[in-house]
């Protein structure tokens, strides 16, 4: 009986023991994986594309001018009002209305003789031996092939300065939207030549900027020594519009 109530003690501590160590153990996670291996590092290429658009022109710009010199500032200012608006009577009389000129730029000046005139037998000092008066009238016209009779029409009428003619386009829109085409086309075709000799494809864009688009301004045309005895002969020809972009390209 005794053995018997031992051997149920023995069996109840066992039992207990086995109750708290199951408490306290956990089973080892298993083994985690490493981290995972980074993908293959993204290529990239950069190019630059440039693309150009001819225009004909539809606008011309011209300046003239009226240049007086007199002893007094108030003769050289008359004197040059009487020209300037004799010049823009003309040209309203060849068909430009008033919305189409603009004043350019006025000045009135003294006229120095300077000490180096003393080597001529002049004054000794500097001293003012009159007045310059300039006036600057710009014109704008959408009708071309009138631009050189306009010019003759300004100088018989008095401008005696002529500061050139420019041509323009008015609405260039249509022809910027088509040379940033031109010029992602350009990219492209770049892209795809240099990774087809590196062994990879053009895969997709990551970056792509416009650089701007711009076209260069045409020098004025200098009409010095034009004489109002022969007609003027102006040809507008053509003139560029360039867009550039760079773009960076995904390879594969």
């Amino acid at each position: 009986m005794m053995v018997t109530r031992k051997h149920a003690l023995l069996t109840v501590a066992v039992a207990a023991l086995v109750f708290v160590a199951g408490i306290h153990y956990r089973p080892l996670p298993a083994a985690q994986a490493g981290p995972a291996a980074p993908d293959d590092p993204e290529i990239t290429l950069t190019v630059s594309g440039q693309g150009t658009v001819r225009l004909v022109p539809d606008l011309a710009h011209l300046s003239f001018g009226t240049l007086t010199q007199a002893t007094t500032a108030h003769e050289a200012q008359a004197r040059n009002a009487q020209l300037m608006a004799n010049v823009i009577q003309a040209l309203r009389g060849a068909g430009i209305p008033e919305a189409q000129m603009r004043t350019g730029g006025f000045s009135l000046s003294p006229v120095w003789e300077h000490p180096e005139a003393k080597l001529r037998g002049g004054p000794a000092t500097p001293q003012i031996v009159g007045y310059q008066v300039t006036n600057t009238l710009h014109v704008h016209t959408t009708q071309l092939q009138q631009s050189g009779t306009l010019i003759d029409t300004a100088i018989r009428a008095g401008a005696n300065t002529v500061q050139g003619i420019r041509f323009g386009v008015a609405d260039t829109t249509a022809a910027n939207l088509e040379a940033l085409t031109r010029a992602h086309a350009h990219a492209r075709a770049k892209a795809d030549r240099l990774a087809a000799a590196a062994g990879l494809t053009v895969a997709g864009i990551r970056s792509m900027d416009e650089s701007g688009s711009f076209s260069p301004m045409p020098p004025m045309m200098e009409f010095a020594r034009m004489t109002a005895d022969v007609a003027t002969p102006i040809l507008p020809g053509e003139q560029e519009l360039t867009a550039h972009v760079t773009v960076k390209f995904i390879l594969r």
